[in-house]
C-alpha cells in the first residue's frame, strides 16, 4: 500500500502491444491520486529534512565510533553554534560592565 508497491506495479511503457499499453495507462490512472498525495509539494520539504536528519545521524554515529563524538570531546563542544552565542553574550556583558 506504500508508494514503493505502487511504483513497482507499473509495467513497462516501452511496448508495442496495445493491451499492455492500456493496462499501463489504466494502472496509472487508478493510482494517480496516491502518487499525487505522496509527491505533493507540501510533503517534499519534510522528506528532504528527514533525509538530512538521517545523514546527520549517520555522520554523528561514525564520529562517535571514531573519536568519541561531539558530546564527550571538549574541543568539538566549543565549536557549536549555541556555545558561540553564549560566549558572545558573556563578552558583551563584560564590555558593558567594564564601561561602567
Amino acid at each position: 500500500t506504500g508508494i514503493k508497491a505502487i511504483e513497482t506495479g507499473f509495467s513497462s511503457v516501452k511496448t508495442v502491444d496495445m493491451e499492455k499499453t492500456n493496462a499501463y495507462v489504466t494502472y496509472a490512472l487508478v493510482n494517480i491520486p496516491h502518487s499525487f498525495r505522496f509527491y505533493d509539494e507540501k510533503s517534499a520539504p519534510f522528506r528532504f529534512y528527514d533525509y538530512q536528519g538521517k545523514q546527520r545521524s549517520n555522520v554523528e554515529m561514525a564520529n562517535i565510533l571514531i573519536n568519541g563524538g561531539k558530546k564527550y570531546n571538549k574541543a568539538k563542544r566549543k565549536k557549536t553554534k549555541q556555545s558561540r552565542k553564549q560566549r558572545k553574550k558573556k563578552r558583551k556583558k563584560r564590555q558593558e560592565n567594564s564601561q561602567m
